[in-house]
């Protein structure tokens, strides 16, 4: 989805989530993890909030767009290394965050439908520092986990 959009140029709207998309994408709460059996977690799938995007770069992009809207201070980037940015708009405000290491592989793991554990193995195997605990806690954190799908052992996934 590397479509380019030049300033004053509206986005197709196949890039921007629908009021009612968003309108019916609560978020999960840990509590909602809390009596889920984690044996279990290669039939654990998770669906996102319909905004989300992960944007990989060779460039440090989330600290040049904090510098830009005010987070940070803009000064001279020391530590000019590549970033991966979660960019979502769960309320009414876009939010852009600093992905943890291997916190993109496993985002498009599970926004493509992989079970939790078939994404955290994706994460491992691109960043061994891959953190689960921290990520699945950022991801419930910034609200953008909205179902949880689980996979009966005798057939299709449940509701």
């Amino acid at each position: 989805m590397a479509e380019t959009i030049t300033p004053g140029q509206r986005p197709p709207c196949a890039l921007v989530p629908s009021a009612a998309d968003l309108k019916f994408a609560p978020p999960l709460y840990a509590t909602a993890f809390a009596t889920l059996d984690s044996s279990a977690i290669n039939g654990i799938r998770l669906k996102l909030h319909p905004s989300v995007e992960i944007v990989r770069s060779s460039h440090p992009i989330v600290t040049i767009w904090a510098m830009n809207s005010g987070a940070l201070t803009l000064a001279p980037i020391e530590d000019w290394r590549g970033e991966d940015a979660l960019v979502a708009r769960p309320h009414l405000e876009v939010e852009v965050r600093l992905l943890l290491p291997g916190g993109a592989a496993f985002l498009h793991a599970l926004a493509a439908g992989r079970p939790l554990g078939a994404a955290a193995e994706r994460a491992l195997a691109e960043c061994p520092q891959f953190d689960l605990t921290g990520n699945l806690a950022g991801l419930i954190g910034w609200g953008l986990a909205r179902r949880i799908v689980l996979r009966d052992s005798s057939g299709p996934a449940l509701p």
